[in-house]
């Protein structure tokens, strides 16, 4: 009886980690946009995936004061240790995310986060820089009590 159990377990704690992992992104890139008024400067937030063909699922976004790659301030990271069924794919240009000074406008993009053992569970992390709005929907229907983008 136990043995039936875990699958549903194993598919729960994975829902629970989708859930949290793009709630956390979003307020991280809430924050960004806070900090970047707040600071009156630019911020860069820097995607990294270094996943490979054998491991998927380890990325992480840093949060900088420099357009550069691994120069400037840290100010916030986030990253796939705490959601280790959880990967990405984004099509933010230069892999990294602007959040602009003066009125915190976040650059257009998506990050997709999926489960590393379904591509096809997935939600979307959308960035509007006309909108200044950053929102969360489900890939081709309502996943995880996120509305169909």
């Amino acid at each position: 009886m136990l043995s039936l159990a875990v699958p549903g377990f194993g598919q729960m704690s994975a829902a629970l980690q989708m859930r949290r992992a793009v709630s956390e992104i979003k307020g991280f890139m809430d924050q960004s946009r806070s900090e970047a008024v707040l600071r009156n400067q630019d911020l860069w937030a820097h995607i990294s995936d270094t996943s490979n063909a054998t491991s998927k699922g380890y990325w992480k976004l840093t949060l900088t004061n420099s357009e550069w790659v691994g120069e400037g301030e840290v100010i916030l990271v986030i990253d796939s240790r705490s959601f280790p069924s959880i990967a990405i794919h984004w099509n933010y240009s230069v892999d990294q995310i602007k959040f602009d000074a003066r009125r915190g406008r976040v650059k257009n993009g998506t990050l997709s986060l999926y489960l590393v053992d379904d591509e096809q569970q997935m939600l979307r992390v959308k960035s509007s820089f006309s909108n200044n709005r950053v929102m969360i929907c489900g890939v081709g229907e309502a996943r995880f009590g996120y509305s169909v983008c």
